[in-house]
């Protein structure tokens, strides 16, 4: 992981926003091989909107034929990386001079996609708007970022729908927000008529899967009961970070992130002067 010099090898691991970024700016001052699972790069902050409204979802996948002017995109998987090696579920092993690590996270559907093929993650989507469609009550559970966006994006496409947000936190978006915009928030929700049951986790999932169309009642720890015919989960960042090998999983903290020096070095790497 030493610094790139002049035509240096690069192997960027993962092609979300952070890895097609720093591809496409060394392309033409190294030798770049960006190693991704998916056949297109997933423009994540429009995945809600295209959910509600499916004309948009050619528009969110970009497949990466077009990304690099003289690098290699790999369709694999990155398994095992240590500070010079990287081995691919391939079992194709690269050893660069320079190794980016941009995995970024997974996150529930809609929000996000975990499908690899690109016809079938846009098939997915076309079901769970079907599904959303023939709903007449929906539930979300999260009501931070994901929940509230998701919520303003069903009121608009349906506004006769009954929309929940359901969250174990006493108030929505949680965290260091200033409470002027929380009070925005909910006067907009209000306007929308979008239901909150705030301060108790549920004391147990819906049967149905997430994004599927049936008919269920659930019931928080307090005892409120929620009836829906559809809901999805709207929390649960998770970094994908599993990958790391003995060299560097020193840097990994408990909730699977990297520590890293102002540099964006990982910070183990960088004690060990590499």
């Amino acid at each position: 992981m030493n610094a790139a010099s002049p035509r240096s090898s690069v192997v960027v691991i993962g092609g979300g926003y952070g890895g097609v970024t720093v591809a496409r700016a060394l392309d033409e001052h190294a030798h770049v091989t960006l190693v991704e699972p998916k056949d297109a790069f997933v423009h994540n902050v429009a995945a809600l909107r295209a959910l509600v409204e499916p004309t948009w979802l050619p528009r969110i996948f970009l497949p990466y034929d077009q990304l690099l002017a003289h690098g290699t995109v790999v369709r694999d998987r990155a398994v095992h990386v240590d500070v010079d090696r990287v081995v691919l579920a391939s079992g194709q092993r690269l050893s660069p001079d320079l190794i980016v690590l941009a995995t970024g996270s997974t996150y529930p559907f809609p929000a996000k996609s975990d499908e690899p093929n690109t016809v079938v993650a846009i098939g997915r989507y076309r079901a769970a708007h079907a599904n959303l469609d023939q709903a007449n009550r929906v539930m979300l559970l999260g009501a931070g970022a994901v929940g509230l966006e998701l919520a303003g994006e069903i009121a608009a496409a349906w506004p006769d729908k009954h929309i929940v947000l359901v969250d174990r936190s006493d108030q929505i978006l949680p965290g260091p927000y200033d409470q002027r915009l929380r009070d925005e928030l909910n006067r907009q929700l209000d306007d929308l008529g979008v239901e909150r049951v705030m301060g108790n986790a549920l004391a147990h999932l819906p049967d149905t899967a997430p994004g599927e169309a049936l008919t269920f009642t659930v019931a928080t720890t307090a005892g409120t009961r929620i009836k829906a015919d559809i809901w999805f989960r709207c929390h649960g960042i998770t970094p994908v970070s599993g990958y790391l090998g003995d060299e560097l999983v020193a840097a990994r903290t408990h909730d699977g992130y990297l520590e890293v020096t102002p540099q964006l070095q990982v910070g183990c790497v960088a004690l060990n002067g590499q």
